[in-house]
This record gives structure tokens, sequence and C-alpha cells, in this order.
């Protein structure tokens, strides 16, 4: 592959799992912000287990080898591949580690039921999410290389800015505040509203 289509589809992997893991952190479990979502917790809490777990799939993907299968017919596009073009191991032997778990928890339980492999063995979602982030850290240094290799030395990038949540996080706080004064004279007024204009959305 040629090393720029290489660094431009590498970008996109790891940019979009960027976005993700951020939208994660901001939207759904800051510790600050928890009262957001404490009436809808069962449902964000699926929504955590979720997005951690598509997460998981789609960065660990990355680090499998550059060839698999039978005779290694099979290429991948991955880590290792970025590391012989450059010339160079850029994986540290502490992100090995966070990698080694994300593919043990992929293999065991993500991609096959290991017959073998009980709940309790598993580990917990928190510290999946926490090796993700050393894992992204990682594909950071990985684009910075090929960018560097491509010429590129400008490395700014290597933080991308989320689409913007505030509007989300107000449309939460706004339901969060009427459900607490639901039973509240003061606000019966603006509940009565909020029905009103529902049911004319929804074309009652």
């Amino acid at each position: 592959m040629d090393p720029i289509e290489m660094q431009e589809r590498f970008e996109s992997e790891l940019y979009s799992a960027q976005i993700i893991f951020q939208i994660l952190d901001e939207c759904i479990f800051d510790e600050k912000t928890k009262y957001r979502i404490k009436h809808a917790r069962p449902f964000f809490n699926t929504m955590y287990v979720l997005i951690v777990d598509s997460l998981c799939a789609r960065i660990i993907r990355l680090f499998d080898p550059a060839t698999q299968g039978r005779n290694n017919m099979h290429e991948n596009f991955c880590v290792e591949m970025i590391e012989g073009v450059a010339n160079k191991r850029i994986i540290k032997d502490l992100e090995n580690t966070a990698v080694k778990k994300l593919k043990r928890y992929r293999d065991k339980h993500l991609a096959h039921a290991d017959l073998k492999t009980i709940t309790e063995e598993l580990p917990p979602h928190q510290e999946i999410k926490d090796m993700i982030s050393i894992a992204i850290d990682a594909l950071h240094r990985v684009n910075d290389t090929i960018l560097i290799h491509n010429g590129n030395p400008d490395t700014r990038g290597r933080r991308v800015v989320t689409r913007t949540t505030a509007q989300f996080n107000e449309i939460m706080t706004y339901g969060a505040f009427l459900l607490e004064h639901k039973d509240s004279d003061e606000y019966r007024s603006v509940l009565q509203d909020f029905h009103e204009w529902h049911r004319e959305k929804e074309g009652y």
C-alpha cells in the first residue's frame, strides 16, 4: 500500500475511534454530571457496555498480525504494516501489555464464546476502557510515525476535537431538571406545555 494511502486510512480509523472515546467520556460517565443520567441509568449503563465493547473490537484489530491464515495468505491493515514501512518498532512494552489484555478479551468474549472463560475472569468495563485509552495513545504515536515518514513533521492533529456535545448535554440536563420537579406546582405548566408540544410533534 502507498504510504500516503496508508496514512489517510490509519488517520480515518484512529480519529473515528478517538471521537467515540471522547463522546463516551463527555456524555455518559463524567463523574461531575452523573445527575444528568440518573433517571435513565439502565439505558446509559447498557450504552456504556456496548460502546466499550465496540471500541475494543474496533481498535484491537489494528494490532493484529500483518499476515494470518493458512500460509499467511491474508493481509491485515495494522500497526505491524506501518512499523514495516517506517522500519521502526513503535509500540512500547507497557502498551503491549494493554494490547494483550484487549486481545484476550476480544478473543475470549467478543469474537468467540470461549467454553473455558467464565464471567468472573473477564475484566470490568472500566478496566477495558482504561486499556483502550492506552491503546489509542499508542496509535497516535504510530500515526505520528507515518506522518513523519511521509515528510510531514506536523503532529498538531494528535488530538481530534469532537463534534460539540453541548446540545446533547443541555437536553439531558433540562430533562433531568424537569423530572426532578415533575410534582412541583411551580413547573406544572411547563410540563403541561411539554406534553402538548409532544402530542403535536407526534401528530396526535
